[in-house]
Order: C-alpha cells, then sequence, then structure tokens
C-alpha cells in the first residue's frame, strides 16, 4: 500500500491582496502614507490616522468620517477592522484597545472630558486652526506642521513647538465636524 499524502499546489482561485509594488492607489500620491485599510481589497489612497498606544490607521475620506465609524454604535467598523487586524497577526492587546478607544471617541463626541487646566496651545488658536484645516483635507502631518510654523516673520518668534503641533495631530479633533457657530442677534 503507498502512502499518499496531500502536496501543496498553486490554486488558480481567488487571489490574496492587492500588492502595490510600482503602481499606486487611485488618488495616491508619493508623500501619502498608503492604501486605506477600510476599502480592503480594494486600493483607495488614505490618511494616516493617529490612534492611543502608538497604533496608526490609514483611512480614506469617506471612511475616516464620525458618521462612518459611529454607524450601529461603531460595531461594524470595529468588527471589520479588528477581523483584518487578526488576520494580519495583529493580536496584542495594544492594537485592540487603541481600536477601541477610537471607536469610542467617534461615537461619543460630546461625552464631557475631565476638566484641567488648558495647556499653554491654547495662545495660538489661528495656528491650530490652519494645522487642522490642512489635515482635515487629507493632508500630513508634515504638512499640518508647516502650516502651524509658518506666517509672516514676525509671528514666527511665537510660534508654538513640534511637539505642541504633534499633540494637536493626535487629539484628531480634525476628524469631528465642526462645532456649529453661534447665531449673533
Amino acid at each position: 500500500m503507498t502512502d499518499e499524502r496531500c502536496i501543496a499546489t498553486w490554486s488558480p482561485g481567488p487571489r490574496g491582496p492587492a500588492r502595490i509594488y510600482k503602481n499606486k492607489a487611485k488618488g495616491q500620491s508619493k508623500k501619502q502614507p498608503g492604501s486605506c485599510i477600510a476599502c480592503w481589497p480594494h486600493n483607495e489612497a488614505g490618511q494616516d490616522v493617529p490612534l492611543k498606544h502608538g497604533v496608526t490607521l490609514v483611512l480614506c475620506a469617506a471612511h475616516r468620517t464620525p458618521r462612518y465609524v459611529a454607524a450601529d454604535s461603531g460595531r461594524h467598523f470595529l468588527s471589520a477592522i479588528s477581523t483584518l487586524f487578526h488576520s494580519m497577526g495583529l493580536r496584542s492587546a495594544r492594537h485592540h484597545a487603541a481600536l477601541r478607544a477610537f471607536v469610542q471617541e467617534m461615537t461619543n463626541p460630546q461625552r464631557q472630558r475631565p476638566e484641567r487646566p488648558r495647556p499653554g496651545s491654547y495662545a495660538w488658536p489661528g495656528r491650530r486652526q490652519d494645522a487642522e484645516t490642512v489635515w482635515s483635507r487629507g493632508g500630513s502631518f508634515e504638512q499640518g506642521l508647516r502650516a502651524a510654523l509658518g506666517g509672516p516673520p514676525d509671528l514666527r518668534a511665537r510660534a508654538p513647538t513640534d511637539r505642541t503641533v504633534r499633540r494637536w495631530w493626535q487629539d484628531r479633533r480634525w476628524l469631528q465636524p465642526p462645532p456649529p457657530t453661534p447665531i449673533q442677534l
């Protein structure tokens, strides 16, 4: 009796995720970070979205809106991205905690944060708004940094530090829709 074993062969079935070597995703330039993780297996250009615990997601404009992330209390988004993380071998608690915190923040944007002393960055509301405008339009961190630190020479002497601008970027206020302006009577 012969011992017949299964031999691994290449199957003509569906292929794995699209790999980009020299071709870029639709709408993606060399400076942009990569393809949106939520669009998989399609290939849409995305933007880095910093999460807690040092985790960063690449999401396109349609998938980084609070309305999309918070749909069905965030369960669909959390399930899809968690499953994708798990399939890629990212099973650490750090990744899942960062993802849950991001979904929680997007589903409850009006949640009261504990009152604490305001840091010195509130001395630059115009600079922060310039940087957040760049980021909300899909710009990179470096482009927002240039917008915050630029300006007339007399204002550059009082510009915020790089660390302050990085904190603004990590706060992700630029993902939230702008608050309604009060009506002046």
